[in-house]
């Protein structure tokens, strides 16, 4: 339903979010490592299939942007129409460097990467405050992964333990793309930062989370 509405980026999350609790579950590893190989397999060649129709006539929008991420991480050549965004961002990453210019001292903000302060808001946070800032910030999201892994364990039914391992799987997925595609390693799906990015939806849907969480660990 949801690829029906043509939102491919919050369906590749969710699916991502369903992996992860097959993973985590009591499947058997000689299953899990099939299913990985098997994925990797039709991964690399739907990448492969995707970016060879995309050099002909007729190409959707998506198929695009696939072919732009592909030309981005292999060969560094980031288009100004597809790749814009991404080429921008890594600019504000490279800019950065290891501590950042400073808080407020960024210059892409300055409409040089469009609406950053929505998908694309840890470039100029990687910018201002450098990689040791975004090490900062990804340590923190694996705290509250492991708080919210520890609540699971200690729960005393099946029902909780899996849906705080679905909720950790929420934050923790979400946060690795938001990342990965900010630095050009996955191509741009349009997922926020939970608790950084723009939007009221996102905020709301991350606090009902975390107040499930923490409702099972007062029980």
């Amino acid at each position: 339903l949801i690829l029906a509405q043509k939102d491919m980026g919050t369906a590749i999350h969710y699916l991502a979010i369903w992996l992860f609790m097959i993973f985590m579950s009591k499947l058997k590893d000689k299953w899990i490592l099939r299913v990985s190989c098997l994925g990797g397999i039709l991964g690399i060649g739907g990448l492969a299939a995707v970016y060879k129709y995309a050099s002909e006539d007729g190409a959707s929008y998506k198929i695009m942007r696939i072919k732009s991420y592909i030309d981005g991480l292999f060969f560094g050549n980031y288009s100004d129409d597809y790749g814009y965004q991404v080429k921008q961002s890594v600019y504000a990453f490279g800019s950065g460097g290891l501590f950042g210019k400073g808080y407020a001292n960024g210059v892409q903000k300055y409409s040089y990467l469009p609406e950053i302060h929505t998908d694309f808001i840890m470039a100029t946070f990687g910018e201002e405050f450098g990689i040791m800032g975004m090490f900062v910030v990804v340590g923190l999201f694996f705290a509250l992964y492991h708080f919210i892994m520890v609540t699971g364990r200690e729960c005393k039914n099946y029902f909780g333990k899996y849906l705080a391992l679905g909720m950790g799987a929420q934050i923790i997925t979400q946060v690795i793309i938001n990342i990965f595609v900010a630095v050009g390693l996955l191509p741009v799906f349009g997922l926020p930062m939970p608790f950084f990015s723009y939007g009221g939806s996102a905020m709301v849907t991350m606090g009902i989370a975390l107040g499930l969480i923490h409702n099972m660990n007062v029980e």
